[in-house]
């Protein structure tokens, strides 16, 4: 009775809890699909198809940092009771939005050759939906973070459970079509346009109206501020989701395609802390641009993180082969030694997720240059010890952990020193 009356009465806990109740559907429905993914293509197909989201998620990783200081803006703003400004803003982030767009796919135009190589693809057509997907996340996550940064909790919640049944419904149709890879990653990128579309349209018609107009200025000031984000955000997203695009570089098909179910699943100790930092982030916007402390809401997000992901890491410890064997059935046999360390390998990093976006809400970057410090030597250390897979995880557990420790103790002594 006690922690369900400290839950209800903490409203950090009680969003948080609910918040991750919906990320938690969101991602067993996104597991679903990823396994649906697993059975209706080929072990090669998959290995393909899991390398190009993995891309996708770390060419979209600057936006999340967009998404950061969108988030944290808002939020100053409604500490500051100074939403009749929101309408405004929102359009003028998309029209800067549209020419980053517009130059990124002059980027991705010229690199159509390399990453047709670096992903041992012939038709260039899996190219050309990986860069519309990455081209229209722009749009997508930009809304998002208005309805994180208003504290909507419920209806980002539905939208992320939205998007994933759309994925499930339309890639699904589109592979029994015959359409391979190409229906899967068409899928995706209908899903997004989709739910942007939906979620446009609610927040526009939830704002205020537009009494009064203020620019959303971009200054040396601001990209002083964006550079550390963009850094911490990218190299982050490096660190935890370049490993499948690596093994699928340095390890034959087969081998790929086994550690690509593995990885699908190891990665829910990563993510399963998400409803929690959803909810962590603008809080802690909010009372920064306040001046109130909130390394109270940091501990108890940490201590939550670090027994739910670390209960999941066990459960792929000791029940790994029979976890993909449930999953993914005989073909991806193998696959569930991968699983057991990679649980073990993911749990540091999930806790620095957390503790990364305290900073960055309280507008501190450590781990940016943590991150940027650490990527170059592990890539190096891969680049000469990947002659077995669990060389890899050992090496990404190591330099996680490290991380973890190196950073929560930096966190642990400057909340000493303000005290």
């Amino acid at each position: 009775m006690k922690l369900k009356e400290l839950i209800l009465h903490n409203r950090f806990l009680r969003f948080g809890f609910l918040l991750t109740a919906l990320q938690i559907s969101g991602g067993a429905l996104g597991y679903f699909y990823q396994i649906l993914m697993g059975r209706l293509l080929l072990p090669v197909e998959f290995a393909l198809f899991s390398s190009v989201m993995a891309l996708v998620m770390f060419t979209s990783a600057p936006l999340s940092a967009m998404s950061m200081l969108i988030v944290r803006r808002i939020s100053a703003l409604k500490a500051h009771n100074s939403l009749l400004f929101l309408r405004s803003i929102f359009f003028q982030i998309n029209k800067i939005l549209f020419i980053i767009g517009i130059f990124v796919f002059f980027l991705f135009w010229i690199a159509k050759p390399y990453l047709q190589h670096y992903l041992k693809v012939d038709d260039s057509s899996v190219i050309d939906l990986f860069s519309v997907i990455v081209l229209f996340s722009i749009f997508h996550i930009a809304v998002l973070a208005f309805f994180q940064g208003l504290q909507r909790f419920i209806f980002l919640g539905v939208l992320g459970l939205s998007g994933v049944f759309c994925k499930i419904l339309i890639s699904f149709g589109l592979i029994k079509s015959g359409l391979g890879v190409e229906g899967a990653l068409f899928g995706v990128f209908l899903a997004i346009v989709l739910i942007y579309l939906i979620a446009t349209t609610v927040l526009l018609c939830s704002l205020p109206p537009q009494i009064t107009h203020k620019d959303f200025v971009v200054n040396f000031s601001t990209v002083k501020r964006i550079i550390p984000v963009l850094v911490a955000a990218t190299t982050f997203s490096a660190l935890t989701q370049l490993d499948m695009a690596i093994v699928n570089w340095y390890f034959d098909s087969s081998e790929a395609g086994l550690y690509a179910a593995a990885s699908v699943l190891g990665k829910a100790v990563l993510y399963l802390p998400g409803g929690l930092i959803l909810v962590l982030f603008p809080m802690v916007s909010e009372n920064h641009a306040k001046g109130t402390e909130s390394f109270g809401v940091l501990r108890q997000a940490v201590i939550t993180t670090i027994l739910v992901c670390g209960f999941i890491s066990l459960l792929y410890w000791l029940y790994g082969d029979l976890i993909i064997a449930i999953f993914y059935g005989e073909g991806y046999k193998g696959a569930g030694k991968i699983l057991s360390w990679y649980g073990i390998s993911i749990l540091p990093l999930a806790v620095i997720l957390v503790a990364e976006h305290y900073l960055i809400a309280r507008g501190r970057t450590l781990f940016a240059w943590l991150f940027l410090f650490i990527l170059p030597v592990e890539l190096t250390a891969i680049y000469f010890w990947h002659s077995e897979i669990w060389m890899i995880l050992l090496i990404m557990g190591g330099f996680g952990l490290l991380l973890a420790i190196v950073g929560c103790l930096l966190i642990w002594r400057s909340a000493n020193e303000q005290n």
